[in-house]
């Protein structure tokens, strides 16, 4: 059988043209792929010597030239020991030996919770009793519904104190340049927005993420006149911390019942800066986790679980976005079910003084039932390290 020649009929100079294209477009990738490979010796180089910052910098050159299994790895190794250098809040209420911190006992000392002969497991017993506030929307309570009792108001002053020398009023900031996943953790509408707005504030100062994450599922939304999830609030962009498209309307096949659906029309209702609009394209996904049984909405840690199951993520970084205090759970929880496979950097702005007077109602109700469920996941993760010893 003959082939034909696809030159055949092809005037000479553009044959010589279209092979010479060839052969750079050729010469440029396997350059590009020299240069990465060189980029990536030196950050193991660089790493091996303790210069993580440097080691760090070229590896996110070699992934910008060539992106392979090699140098995933090596960038992975470098954002863990990167990862490592922050200040881990676990080390804010435990000590390595198991013990409460000097700031958690003034904590505990304040409702009479301390006895210098209990461990970790005695101190999450007597804080889920008496600090707990919110178990997954029980009793439709959520955080936002939350007010201090006369004794909180009492302590509001002496608790705010050690929360501010225990750091939970701090800003965290993302550690690396660039993550594999950027997460938009669920919350009410206004929460949502607020998280979304922020990872696209952090992308217009250079942060990037491969892809972009919603946590959340069916929690049922509040979405009567004047309530949080309001349709009315939906549309209505006047306080919205986001720019919204320009002629946007609900679609009128769209569902509004679950968060779930919420995070979607948020999504798709946002303009977005050109370059992220473009670098995000066909990769964002709305993770639907289901309530557990007995539950009125899945928590963060479903989420997190209901991603890993049922869509099977490769290995990465991951860049979630919270609220201020609020953040020191959903870190704690989310390593604890995302392990060494997804280093994760929980970021959240700091309390500012406004922040905190807008709260001041509830604020000792977000620390201590915060602190509870802080301490509850740390009991889970000492658990799980003795089963696996």
């Amino acid at each position: 059988m003959q082939i034909e020649n696809p030159f055949a009929k092809t005037p000479y100079n553009t044959y010589v043209t279209r092979t010479f294209l060839l052969q750079g477009i050729l010469m440029i990738t396997l350059t590009g792929h020299l240069g990465a490979a060189t980029l990536l010796e030196q950050s193991k180089r660089a790493f091996s010597e303790g210069k993580i910052d440097s080691s760090y910098t070229l590896v996110e050159e070699a992934r910008r030239d060539h992106s392979d299994a090699a140098t995933h790895d090596q960038y992975m190794l470098v954002a863990r020991a990167i990862l490592a250098k922050r200040s881990d809040p676990a080390t804010w209420f435990i000590t390595a030996e198991g013990k409460p911190t000097e700031r958690l006992v003034k904590l505990l000392s304040i409702d009479n919770l301390y006895d210098p002969n209990d461990g970790l497991k005695e101190i999450v017993a007597k804080t889920q009793k008496a600090w707990i506030q919110t178990i997954q929307g029980q009793n439709n309570k959520e955080r936002n519904d939350l007010k201090d009792s006369a004794l909180q108001e009492k302590n509001r002053k002496q608790v705010e104190e050690i929360v501010q020398e225990l750091g939970l009023f701090d800003a965290r900031p993302p550690s690396l340049r660039r993550y594999d996943y950027g997460a938009c953790l669920g919350a009410l509408l206004d929460g949502v927005r607020r998280r979304l707005s922020e990872l696209i504030e952090l992308w217009n100062s250079g942060t990037r993420f491969d892809s972009l994450i919603f946590f959340t599922g069916e929690r049922y939304l509040r979405k009567g006149e004047g309530q949080d999830d309001a349709l009315e609030k939906l549309c209505n962009p006047v306080n919205s911390p986001l720019t919204i498209k320009a002629g946007w309307k609900l679609p009128e096949d769209a569902r509004y019942d679950t968060e779930y659906d919420m995070c979607k029309l948020v999504w798709e209702q946002t303009e977005l800066p050109e370059d992220m609009r473009v670098a995000l394209k066909d990769k964002v996904v709305f993770v639907n986790s289901p309530r557990p049984a007995g539950k009125e909405r899945p928590s963060t840690k479903d989420c997190y679980a209901t991603w890993m199951t049922e869509m099977n993520p490769s290995s990465g970084t991951v860049l979630a976005i919270s609220h201020p205090l609020l953040w020191t759970y959903q870190h704690i929880t989310g390593e604890n079910i995302l392990g060494e496979k997804f280093p994760l950097d929980t970021c959240a702005k700091a309390a500012t003084p406004e922040m905190r007077q807008k709260e001041q109602a509830r604020i000792v109700s977000l620390i201590q039932d915060t602190a509870a469920k802080c301490l509850y996941e740390l009991l889970q993760r000492q658990n799980q390290e003795s089963a696996g010893k």
